[in-house]
């Protein structure tokens, strides 16, 4: 996609216009992804991949969700991950651990983050988890949860998450 630059003075009138072309070949800087998730029930301390739905391309895809729990990014580049989870009527005092993690053959980028407890005036805690790496084509996004509820099964999903190719 060609990018046009102009240089205008200061009446308004544009005195000199310029457009670049990125090389052949290859691809547009940034590209983002949209995306929530369907729930996943989680036994007490027991640990599961969340899961990855659609909900929109702005500037192109970036994933192939053909496994929603383990989505593949579609080109090489630098990417910006960030995500919202959201656990469903926790018993209070129960929490969530999330490890959000990139791979990148063999040399992966893991983060990890702890939802506040849950309490009787909010059941359903959440908490976001954000991580930035360089990923080759075909490699992979994975979000764990653990569920800390301390008694029960929970369901927990993505709410909302945007992943980004800055290069």
């Amino acid at each position: 996609m060609a990018q046009v630059y102009s240089l205008i003075d200061q009446n308004g009138e544009v005195r000199l216009s310029a457009q670049i072309d990125p090389p052949p070949g290859t691809a547009p800087p940034t590209a983002r992804g949209n995306f929530s998730g369907n729930n996943v029930n989680i036994a007490d301390n027991a640990v599961a991949p969340l899961s990855w739905s659609d909900l929109s391309y702005p500037g192109g895809p970036v994933l192939d969700l053909t496994d929603p729990t383990l989505p593949v990014v579609l080109a090489t580049g630098i990417y910006a991950v960030s995500v919202g989870v959201q656990g469903a009527t926790l018993t209070a005092g129960g929490l969530f651990e999330l490890t959000l993690r990139l791979y990148a053959d063999g040399d992966d980028s893991d983060v990890n983050a702890d939802s506040r407890p849950a309490s009787a005036a909010q059941s359903s805690p959440t908490c976001f988890i954000a991580n930035t790496y360089l990923i080759p084509a075909g490699g992979q996004i994975r979000l764990d949860c653990r569920s800390r509820d301390g008694a029960s099964s929970r369901n927990f999903a993505i709410f909302q998450a945007s992943v980004q190719r800055i290069t």
